[in-house]
Protein backbone atom coordinates (compact mmCIF):
# COMPACT_ATOMS: atom_id res chain seq x y z
CA UNK A 1 0.00 0.00 0.00
CA UNK A 2 2.59 2.48 0.89
CA UNK A 3 4.32 2.18 -3.06
CA UNK A 4 0.78 2.74 -4.11
CA UNK A 5 0.21 5.58 -2.26
CA UNK A 6 3.69 6.86 -3.16
CA UNK A 7 3.00 7.25 -6.49
CA UNK A 8 -0.69 7.94 -6.03
CA UNK A 9 -0.17 11.06 -4.02
CA UNK A 10 1.51 12.85 -6.64
CA UNK A 11 1.09 10.73 -10.11
CA UNK A 12 -2.39 10.16 -11.69
CA UNK A 13 -6.23 11.63 -11.84
CA UNK A 14 -8.20 8.53 -10.69
CA UNK A 15 -9.82 7.34 -14.05
CA UNK A 16 -8.11 9.47 -16.30
CA UNK A 17 -5.23 7.95 -17.14
CA UNK A 18 -3.57 11.81 -16.84
CA UNK A 19 0.07 11.72 -15.07
CA UNK A 20 2.96 13.95 -14.87
CA UNK A 21 6.12 12.92 -17.13
CA UNK A 22 7.66 9.61 -16.97
CA UNK A 23 10.11 8.71 -14.83
CA UNK A 24 9.16 10.91 -12.73
CA UNK A 25 6.33 8.97 -10.92
CA UNK A 26 4.94 5.57 -10.31
CA UNK A 27 1.80 5.93 -11.68
CA UNK A 28 -1.13 4.22 -9.97
CA UNK A 29 -5.03 4.55 -11.10
CA UNK A 30 -8.20 3.44 -9.67
CA UNK A 31 -9.56 3.00 -5.83
CA UNK A 32 -7.45 0.34 -5.29
CA UNK A 33 -4.63 2.80 -4.89
CA UNK A 34 -5.32 3.09 -1.38
CA UNK A 35 -5.01 -0.85 -0.33
CA UNK A 36 -3.23 -4.06 -1.57
CA UNK A 37 -4.98 -5.86 -4.02
CA UNK A 38 -2.61 -8.39 -5.51
CA UNK A 39 -1.63 -11.24 -2.85
CA UNK A 40 2.01 -11.44 -2.65
CA UNK A 41 3.58 -15.24 -4.77
CA UNK A 42 3.67 -18.14 -1.81
CA UNK A 43 6.57 -17.93 -0.03
CA UNK A 44 6.51 -20.86 2.43
CA UNK A 45 6.71 -23.91 0.45
CA UNK A 46 6.83 -26.20 3.40
CA UNK A 47 3.38 -24.32 5.04
CA UNK A 48 0.45 -27.22 5.49
CA UNK A 49 -1.86 -24.29 3.93
CA UNK A 50 0.50 -23.33 0.58
CA UNK A 51 -1.21 -25.44 -1.76
CA UNK A 52 -4.48 -24.23 -0.95
CA UNK A 53 -2.73 -20.46 -0.43
CA UNK A 54 -1.64 -21.07 -4.12
CA UNK A 55 -5.20 -22.22 -5.68
CA UNK A 56 -6.81 -18.57 -3.43
CA UNK A 57 -4.46 -16.55 -5.03
CA UNK A 58 -5.02 -17.83 -8.39
CA UNK A 59 -8.54 -17.68 -8.11
CA UNK A 60 -8.48 -14.03 -7.00
CA UNK A 61 -5.99 -13.24 -9.33
CA UNK A 62 -8.41 -14.72 -12.58
CA UNK A 63 -11.70 -12.71 -10.72
CA UNK A 64 -13.03 -15.88 -9.23
CA UNK A 65 -14.12 -13.86 -6.34
CA UNK A 66 -16.74 -16.52 -4.37
CA UNK A 67 -14.16 -19.32 -5.27
CA UNK A 68 -11.15 -17.17 -3.65
CA UNK A 69 -13.81 -15.97 -0.80
CA UNK A 70 -13.95 -19.52 0.79
CA UNK A 71 -10.72 -20.44 -0.10
CA UNK A 72 -9.43 -17.89 1.75
CA UNK A 73 -11.42 -18.60 4.61
CA UNK A 74 -10.73 -22.21 4.55
CA UNK A 75 -6.68 -21.17 5.41
CA UNK A 76 -7.55 -19.30 8.70
CA UNK A 77 -10.46 -21.73 9.69
CA UNK A 78 -8.25 -25.19 9.14
CA UNK A 79 -5.12 -23.79 9.53
CA UNK A 80 -4.80 -21.49 12.02
CA UNK A 81 -1.09 -21.36 12.89
CA UNK A 82 -0.16 -21.27 9.08
CA UNK A 83 1.76 -18.68 8.01
CA UNK A 84 -0.66 -17.43 5.04
CA UNK A 85 -3.81 -17.07 8.14
CA UNK A 86 -3.12 -13.57 9.10
CA UNK A 87 -3.27 -12.30 5.69
CA UNK A 88 -6.01 -14.64 4.47
CA UNK A 89 -8.52 -12.59 6.46
CA UNK A 90 -7.79 -9.30 4.48
CA UNK A 91 -7.54 -11.39 1.44
CA UNK A 92 -11.43 -12.91 1.99
CA UNK A 93 -12.44 -9.51 2.90
CA UNK A 94 -11.19 -8.25 -0.59
CA UNK A 95 -12.65 -10.79 -2.25
CA UNK A 96 -16.27 -10.39 -0.89
CA UNK A 97 -15.97 -6.61 -1.36
CA UNK A 98 -15.31 -7.53 -5.01
CA UNK A 99 -18.74 -9.87 -5.17
CA UNK A 100 -20.96 -6.93 -3.23
CA UNK A 101 -24.03 -6.78 -2.46
CA UNK A 102 -25.14 -5.93 1.51
CA UNK A 103 -24.79 -9.48 2.88
CA UNK A 104 -21.17 -10.34 1.14
CA UNK A 105 -20.14 -6.58 2.33
CA UNK A 106 -20.92 -7.48 6.37
CA UNK A 107 -18.78 -10.40 6.11
CA UNK A 108 -16.51 -8.65 4.69
CA UNK A 109 -16.38 -6.47 7.27
CA UNK A 110 -16.45 -9.52 10.10
CA UNK A 111 -13.55 -10.86 8.08
CA UNK A 112 -11.70 -7.82 8.68
CA UNK A 113 -13.03 -7.32 12.37
CA UNK A 114 -11.56 -10.83 13.71
CA UNK A 115 -8.05 -10.10 11.85
CA UNK A 116 -8.39 -7.06 14.13
CA UNK A 117 -9.29 -8.98 17.33
CA UNK A 118 -6.74 -12.22 16.28
CA UNK A 119 -3.39 -10.58 13.69
CA UNK A 120 -3.29 -7.23 14.78
CA UNK A 121 0.47 -7.70 13.53
CA UNK A 122 -0.75 -8.87 10.08
CA UNK A 123 0.78 -6.99 7.32
CA UNK A 124 -2.08 -6.31 5.64
CA UNK A 125 -3.50 -4.17 8.59
CA UNK A 126 -2.81 -1.10 6.99
CA UNK A 127 -4.85 -1.78 3.92
CA UNK A 128 -7.41 -3.34 6.19
CA UNK A 129 -8.04 0.30 7.39
CA UNK A 130 -8.51 1.73 3.84
CA UNK A 131 -10.57 -1.46 3.05
CA UNK A 132 -13.09 -1.01 5.74
CA UNK A 133 -13.36 2.14 4.33
CA UNK A 134 -14.23 0.87 0.87
CA UNK A 135 -16.87 -1.01 1.91
CA UNK A 136 -18.53 0.91 4.34
CA UNK A 137 -19.21 3.80 1.55
CA UNK A 138 -20.37 0.71 -0.81
CA UNK A 139 -22.73 -0.19 1.72
CA UNK A 140 -23.57 3.47 2.62
CA UNK A 141 -24.63 3.71 -1.08
CA UNK A 142 -26.74 0.98 -1.22
CA UNK A 143 -28.97 2.82 1.84
CA UNK A 144 -26.84 1.86 5.08
CA UNK A 145 -27.74 4.07 7.70
CA UNK A 146 -25.08 2.85 10.35
CA UNK A 147 -22.27 2.24 7.51
CA UNK A 148 -23.33 5.76 6.44
CA UNK A 149 -22.66 7.78 9.59
CA UNK A 150 -19.50 5.61 10.49
CA UNK A 151 -17.75 6.50 7.11
CA UNK A 152 -18.98 10.33 7.91
CA UNK A 153 -17.78 10.45 11.24
CA UNK A 154 -14.15 8.60 10.65
CA UNK A 155 -13.97 11.50 7.51
CA UNK A 156 -14.63 14.08 10.00
CA UNK A 157 -12.34 12.65 12.77
CA UNK A 158 -9.67 13.14 9.62
CA UNK A 159 -10.37 17.14 9.14
CA UNK A 160 -10.03 17.98 12.65
CA UNK A 161 -6.43 18.93 13.55
CA UNK A 162 -5.23 17.59 16.99
CA UNK A 163 -4.67 20.09 19.77
CA UNK A 164 -1.03 20.69 20.44
CA UNK A 165 -0.05 19.18 23.47
CA UNK A 166 0.36 21.25 26.55
CA UNK A 167 4.43 21.68 27.50
CA UNK A 168 6.10 19.58 30.24
CA UNK A 169 7.81 21.91 33.13
CA UNK A 170 11.17 19.53 33.95
CA UNK A 171 11.43 18.89 37.75
CA UNK A 172 12.93 20.96 39.47
CA UNK A 173 15.99 20.09 41.62
CA UNK A 174 16.14 20.50 45.54
CA UNK A 175 17.76 24.16 46.47
CA UNK A 176 20.77 23.87 48.60
CA UNK A 177 20.08 24.95 52.18
CA UNK A 178 20.10 28.78 52.38
CA UNK A 179 19.60 29.45 48.66
CA UNK A 180 16.60 31.09 47.58
CA UNK A 181 15.36 29.87 44.21
CA UNK A 182 13.79 32.29 41.81
CA UNK A 183 11.19 30.86 39.57
CA UNK A 184 12.02 28.40 36.59
CA UNK A 185 11.87 30.11 32.82
CA UNK A 186 9.28 28.60 30.83
CA UNK A 187 9.92 25.54 29.25
CA UNK A 188 10.04 25.69 25.22
CA UNK A 189 7.90 23.23 23.47
CA UNK A 190 9.40 20.87 21.09
CA UNK A 191 9.22 21.73 17.61
CA UNK A 192 7.95 18.54 15.37
CA UNK A 193 9.89 17.58 12.43
CA UNK A 194 8.55 18.51 9.39
CA UNK A 195 8.94 15.21 6.65
CA UNK A 196 11.91 15.99 4.85
CA UNK A 197 11.53 15.78 0.86
CA UNK A 198 12.46 13.09 -0.74
CA UNK A 199 13.47 11.94 -4.34
CA UNK A 200 9.40 11.95 -5.48
CA UNK A 201 8.82 14.97 -3.43
CA UNK A 202 7.01 12.88 -1.25
CA UNK A 203 9.03 9.92 -0.31
CA UNK A 204 9.43 10.48 2.86
CA UNK A 205 5.30 10.56 3.18
CA UNK A 206 5.19 7.02 2.16
CA UNK A 207 2.66 4.89 3.77
CA UNK A 208 1.82 8.15 6.13
CA UNK A 209 -1.51 8.95 6.26
CA UNK A 210 -3.72 6.86 3.26
CA UNK A 211 -5.83 4.82 5.20
CA UNK A 212 -7.11 7.98 6.95
CA UNK A 213 -7.78 10.18 3.97
CA UNK A 214 -9.48 7.24 1.81
CA UNK A 215 -12.34 7.94 4.24
CA UNK A 216 -12.96 11.33 2.91
CA UNK A 217 -12.44 10.01 -0.44
CA UNK A 218 -15.46 7.22 0.54
CA UNK A 219 -17.58 9.84 2.17
CA UNK A 220 -16.70 12.14 -1.20
CA UNK A 221 -18.22 9.66 -3.52
CA UNK A 222 -21.44 9.07 -1.49
CA UNK A 223 -22.31 12.44 0.50
CA UNK A 224 -19.93 14.75 -1.87
CA UNK A 225 -21.86 17.99 -0.30
CA UNK A 226 -21.16 16.37 3.09
CA UNK A 227 -17.38 15.78 2.36
CA UNK A 228 -16.05 18.79 0.11
CA UNK A 229 -15.97 20.95 3.65
CA UNK A 230 -14.53 18.42 5.41
CA UNK A 231 -11.77 18.03 2.46
CA UNK A 232 -11.73 21.60 2.64
CA UNK A 233 -10.58 21.51 6.35
CA UNK A 234 -8.00 19.19 5.66
CA UNK A 235 -6.23 21.22 3.14
CA UNK A 236 -6.87 24.57 5.57
CA UNK A 237 -4.94 22.74 7.99
CA UNK A 238 -0.96 23.69 9.21
CA UNK A 239 -0.04 21.44 11.60
CA UNK A 240 3.41 20.07 11.04
CA UNK A 241 1.61 16.66 11.37
CA UNK A 242 -0.98 16.93 8.87
CA UNK A 243 2.03 17.66 5.81
CA UNK A 244 1.65 14.24 4.34
CA UNK A 245 -2.29 14.00 4.79
CA UNK A 246 -2.62 17.32 2.88
CA UNK A 247 -0.86 15.69 0.08
CA UNK A 248 -2.80 13.64 -0.22
CA UNK A 249 -5.97 15.17 -0.17
CA UNK A 250 -4.84 17.24 -3.09
CA UNK A 251 -5.32 14.08 -5.22
CA UNK A 252 -8.97 13.43 -3.89
CA UNK A 253 -9.34 17.51 -4.90
CA UNK A 254 -8.10 16.97 -8.09
CA UNK A 255 -10.73 14.29 -9.08
CA UNK A 256 -13.79 16.73 -8.13
CA UNK A 257 -15.43 18.68 -10.70
CA UNK A 258 -16.67 22.27 -10.05
CA UNK A 259 -15.37 25.13 -9.15
CA UNK A 260 -15.30 24.63 -5.48
CA UNK A 261 -12.62 21.80 -5.86
CA UNK A 262 -10.61 24.18 -8.09
CA UNK A 263 -10.93 26.74 -5.13
CA UNK A 264 -9.27 24.50 -3.03
CA UNK A 265 -6.45 23.65 -5.28
CA UNK A 266 -5.89 27.06 -5.87
CA UNK A 267 -5.78 27.97 -2.07
CA UNK A 268 -3.25 25.57 -1.74
CA UNK A 269 -0.98 26.46 -4.41
CA UNK A 270 -0.95 29.60 -2.93
CA UNK A 271 -1.02 29.44 1.05
CA UNK A 272 -0.01 25.97 2.04
CA UNK A 273 3.51 26.42 4.03
CA UNK A 274 4.83 23.24 2.34
CA UNK A 275 6.37 23.45 -0.82
CA UNK A 276 5.71 20.59 -1.94
CA UNK A 277 1.97 21.14 -1.60
CA UNK A 278 2.15 23.93 -3.06
CA UNK A 279 4.00 22.46 -6.00
CA UNK A 280 1.82 19.62 -6.40
CA UNK A 281 -1.36 21.78 -6.42
CA UNK A 282 -0.15 23.59 -9.06
CA UNK A 283 0.61 20.36 -11.12
CA UNK A 284 -3.25 19.29 -10.63
CA UNK A 285 -4.36 22.74 -11.68
CA UNK A 286 -2.53 21.98 -14.53
CA UNK A 287 -4.38 19.17 -15.40
CA UNK A 288 -8.03 19.74 -13.72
Amino acid sequence: MQRMMLAAASAVLLGTGIGMPAGDVLPVQGPDAYYASVPPAAWMPADTADSLYRLARQALNRGRYREAAEQFRSIYSLYPQSTYAADAYYWEAFALQRIGGGRNLRRALAALELQRAEHPEATTRGDAEALRSRINADLARLGDAEAAAEIAQEAAEVAEAPEAPMPVAAPEPAAAPGVVRVGPSPRVPRVPRTPRVGRYGNADCEGEDDSRIFAIQALMNSNRERALPLLQKVLARRDTGSVCLRRFALMVAAQQRGAEATDLLLTSARSDPDQEVRTQAVFWLSQT
